[in-house]
């Protein structure tokens, strides 16, 4: 039973490993709903795939989740595919870092992908079917020292998701986790800029980081009937940097 026309919300639609899984479902045949905090950007790839939509979301905000996952519902399909994407970078050590970072990278990247799966499984559960992938990190199966705040958020993911899993896979929802390794996005540009990256590709086997595509691959063999089989799994592309 293939994804064809099933309605699909995916987060951080606006550019990086969020476009690349909204034109991999798309190209599936699903019919793409895309959210972002950016709706100029996910209006402009939305002119880019037929039959897609474009939300304006911030995903820290239960109300607003909770009125544009209804909206979705009313106005495009019951939701029975979510992708949840949207993320922000959290560098600091513990020792450094202040209330103010810690409390945005949990309330994005954490509470974000809890209030989009609240809403998603309201309408999944009623039809007895969907699939969600949620977007984590190698920072969440390994731990990245810069980055502690980001890694425990990224690590709530992979928790949430294996919880929701053990409970809600007999009622025909497979939920799993993708949990790249060094990819190139727009939200490395930074790094990019102050030279940062050489460091973190030294370490990687293949030498090169993983491309949004890549990923986006990945989360669409998960949505289809041939990843039927998995559920709870944390499957991370990191190019060997951790085995």
């Amino acid at each position: 039973m293939g994804i064809e026309d099933m309605v699909a919300v995916v987060t951080g639609a606006g550019s990086g490993i969020g476009a690349a899984c909204a034109k991999v479902l798309a190209d599936q045949g699903s019919r793409v709903c895309l959210c972002d905090l950016n709706i100029e950007a996910a209006r402009a790839l939305s002119a880019t795939i037929d039959g897609s939509s474009a939300w304006e979301l911030n995903v820290a905000d239960s109300s607003r989740a909770e009125e544009v996952f209804e909206r979705i519902s009313q106005e495009v399909g019951p939701i029975g595919i979510l992708v949840t994407s949207a993320g922000v970078p959290g560098h600091g050590l513990v020792s450094e870092i202040d209330d103010e970072t810690w409390h945005r990278v949990m309330r994005v990247n954490l509470d974000g992908v809890f209030y989009c799966m609240r809403e998603a499984l309201k309408q999944m559960l009623p039809a007895k079917r969907g699939i969600v992938v949620n977007i984590s990190s190698i920072c969440g199966i390994a731990g990245c020292a810069s980055s502690p705040a980001y890694s425990a958020s990224k690590a709530g993911v992979i928790g949430l998701s294996k919880a929701c899993a053990r409970r809600h896979t007999e009622d025909g929802i497979r939920i799993n986790v993708v949990a790249p390794g060094l990819v190139d996005t727009p939200l490395l540009e930074p790094d990019k800029k102050m030279g940062k990256l050489e460091k973190g590709i030294a370490k990687i086997p293949m030498g090169r980081m993983g491309t949004p595509e890549e990923i986006g691959q990945l989360v669409g063999f998960l949505c289809s009937d041939a990843g039927a089989f998995f559920a709870g799994q944390v499957l991370s592309p990191n190019g060997g940097q951790i085995i």
